[in-house]
């Protein structure tokens, strides 16, 4: 997940008066889980591969989703 994803996840959070951090943690993870089942979602991962000059086809289902700093 890019930083802004999360920050808006957070921002949704805190509008729905989301006050336990591990409330806001699991709504992150829930969003980065459904992102990872999206094949052509832009990550982190995606955004770097296409600005290399490697091939790739597509994310799979089991590729585990990471926070992007």
């Amino acid at each position: 997940m890019f930083e802004e994803h999360i920050r808006d996840v957070a921002k949704m959070c805190a509008a729905e008066r989301y006050r336990d951090p591990q409330q806001v943690a699991w709504a992150v993870a829930e969003h980065a889980y459904y992102i990872s089942l999206y094949r052509k979602a832009c990550t982190p991962f995606m955004q770097t591969t296409l600005n290399s000059e490697r091939k790739f086809s597509s994310s799979k289902v089991d590729d585990k989703p990471c926070l992007h700093y």
